[in-house]
């Protein structure tokens, strides 16, 4: 398990311990998470990131903001994580600053164009059309001091938050009620210390398993099924 609050001085996340404030119009992002691979979001190291995937989130939260992922039907009440944003920082910038982390697959080339790094996770999001959703918006980086990380222990929601559990496709930021992001934080931390508390759902994927990092005609050639391409 990752400690909370172990973000050293410098690596450009707040200061370990401290966290984004909380105001009235502060937004909880919530979205169905079809394959928990350890990529989208990345729970690897001294923060968890939101990189690629999910781009119109990445596109408008703002520090401070709750995001929040749950399992899809029919367990749509199970949370698999949740955090209040950190920091909210360009993809080129992420690509650069936090150049080895696994999700960090963008840099700017010459000519002034986005583009995804050479020989670096290829087999992840190979398609024009995934890589130009993982190109939209910017990188959302969560201090481990507020965020729950239960991937595979995912947590079912309390009577009084169910309704903030989203179904189908795309992601969900009305319906919420004027006291949800505290009672969600109360809900939180009744579990004990934030941080990373398990392991991803669906195993850390990798060129050889299957994810969202592949697209579905590989899943057909390769004779094994799944939901690559899906949920992104």
């Amino acid at each position: 398990r990752e400690a909370a609050g172990g973000i050293p001085q410098g690596d450009g996340l707040r200061t370990a311990g401290t966290r984004a404030p909380m105001s009235g119009d502060t937004r909880i992002y919530r979205y169905v998470i079809t394959h928990d691979g350890g990529m989208a979001p990345n729970p690897r190291g001294d923060c968890l990131s939101l990189a690629t995937c999910k781009p119109i989130i990445r596109s408008v939260a703002r520090e401070g903001d709750w995001v929040l992922g749950n399992r899809s039907s029919p367990a749509n009440e199970r949370v698999v994580w949740a955090g209040q944003i950190s920091r909210v920082i360009e993809i080129e910038d992420y690509g650069r600053e936090f150049a080895k982390r696994e999700d960090a697959l963008f840099e700017r080339s010459s000519s002034g164009r986005l583009v995804r790094k050479k020989h670096f996770l290829s087999w992840y999001h190979p398609t024009a059309d995934q890589q130009a959703k993982d190109a939209r918006g910017r990188v959302l980086l969560f201090d481990w001091s507020a965020c729950w990380y239960f991937g595979s222990d995912c947590r079912q929601l309390p009577d009084n938050l169910a309704h903030l559990a989203a179904r189908g496709s795309g992601h969900r930021v009305n319906g919420v009620n004027d006291y949800d992001a505290s009672h969600l934080e109360v809900w939180l931390k009744a579990y004990g210390p934030s941080g990373r508390l398990a392991e991803p759902t669906d195993g850390c994927e990798t060129e050889d398993t299957m994810g969202c990092g592949k697209p579905e005609k590989q899943a057909r050639k390769s004779g094994r099924s799944g939901t690559r391409g899906k949920g992104c």
